[in-house]
């Protein structure tokens, strides 16, 4: 994972196996690399991290349902889940494990959390996307 694809709240793990939320990035001049500071578990606990401290978080269905999304409607090849009162619809293919949302003609990959977050930012739902359960 790399630094400059992180945005500040975004939800990563850390090596030691902590979620731990981005309150301060750091590129380096070349923009590769650099540091962050992340907060863990709500306490005032931050540390700097470096690019190989870090790893994006699996998307999964249950953090889609934990966080408001319904099962829409179930086929054969997956699960579609809707966001209610939004027109925002995931969907997760059984056989590659891959969730992806449609964006006009394409379909566009959603594999971890922090892409997720992104989606829901870009959709102006900041409060959901900063205060996503895990």
């Amino acid at each position: 994972m790399e630094i400059k694809d992180l945005m500040l709240d975004d939800l990563i793990l850390t090596n030691d196996g902590q979620i731990a939320k981005v309150v301060s990035l750091y590129i380096n001049h070349k923009g590769c690399g650099g540091d962050i500071i992340v907060d863990s578990d709500s306490k005032i606990f931050m540390s700097l991290v470096r690019e190989e401290d870090i790893n994006p978080i699996p998307l999964t269905e249950d953090i889609l349902l934990k966080n408001g999304f319904v099962l829409r409607a179930g086929y054969l090849d997956g699960n579609e889940y809707i966001l209610p009162g939004e027109d925002l619809y995931i969907f997760y293919e059984k056989d590659t494990k891959k969730m992806s949302v449609e964006l006009g003609p394409r379909d566009i990959d959603i594999l971890y959390v922090h892409q997720l977050q992104y989606l829901l930012r870009m959709c102006g739902l900041d409060e959901l996307a900063d205060n996503l359960k895990i």
